[in-house]
């Protein structure tokens, strides 16, 4: 994952710091955005894709985009918070659907947390370059000092087993066509980070890749079998003579029919 951060994009909405009494509160909510909130003083409870917190001050809590939850207080009190909505992303894919930290770090009161909160709502507040180039900093730092405190690493392996998925659905779905949109959806990724990510990992595109395979298995026919051409361009997804043709020449310089007459030993 480390080598795609180039493409990180912070995306700042709203926030504040804010105490609030006995009515605040949300059941079921699914937010569009991400949301940092640390709280500085009171009692609250969240529940987060299911999991109960009971949160105090000093705690941290990361609630990725589009994550079910709830928030409301356990006394009649108030609570006090720094809190803002963000987006993070990685080539048009949630940063944390890449890395999949804990929902919350126990932080104690730290000035250097509440100062970069601090700093982040201050940046956000000035339209000028020099802020908004802070703002993104300030952001970043927080989301650094947030990873390194919980341990969370990349999701590499998680990105190993999604390739290899990919790799051994191609190997088995060779005598049909195979769209993008489709390997795309195998491993839940959007089609266009989907692309990026195959090329990253392969070195070709997808389509590029499917084609040297089919290439690869034709060839292994031809040489290895005695199964008519006409067999062997089933088996890679072709069902016209001459289209295939084209394609095999075009990969390796031969017609099928002179491959298997230049490569195939005499017994």
């Amino acid at each position: 994952m480390y080598d795609q951060l180039s493409n990180l994009h912070l995306n700042f909405y709203y926030g504040s710091r804010i105490r609030l009494d006995e009515h605040w509160g949300e059941k079921n909510a699914v937010c569009p955005y991400s949301k940092l909130y640390y709280i500085l003083d009171g009692e609250c409870e969240f529940v987060i894709a299911g999991t109960v917190y009971r949160a105090v001050p000093g705690d941290l809590y990361l609630i990725p985009a589009g994550t079910k939850h709830s928030f409301y207080h356990v006394n009649q009190n108030y609570i006090e918070k720094y809190w803002f909505h963000f987006d993070a992303t990685v080539g048009g894919r949630s940063l944390f659907d890449l890395a999949q930290p804990p929902n919350v770090h126990h932080f104690g009161l730290d000035a250097a947390v509440a100062g970069l909160f601090q700093s982040v709502l201050t940046s956000a507040a000035d339209d000028t370059l020099g802020a908004q180039l802070l703002l993104n900093a300030k952001m970043l730092e927080l989301l650094s000092l947030y990873f390194c405190a919980t341990g969370t690493e990349g999701a590499a392996a998680g990105a190993d087993e999604a390739l290899a998925r990919v790799l051994a659905y191609i190997g088995d779905h060779l005598d049909r066509i195979l769209t993008v949109g489709e390997l795309a959806e195998l491993v839940h990724f959007h089609p266009n980070y989907f692309v990026r990510f195959f090329k990253e990992r392969m070195g070709v595109p997808p389509v590029r890749y499917i084609n040297n395979v089919k290439t690869e298995r034709a060839k292994s026919l031809l040489e290895n079998t005695s199964l008519p051409i006409k067999e062997i361009m089933a088996q890679v997804g072709f069902s016209d003579y001459s289209h295939f043709s084209k394609f095999f020449k075009a990969y390796c310089g031969y017609s099928p029919t002179a491959f298997r007459s230049y490569y195939t030993k005499p017994e």
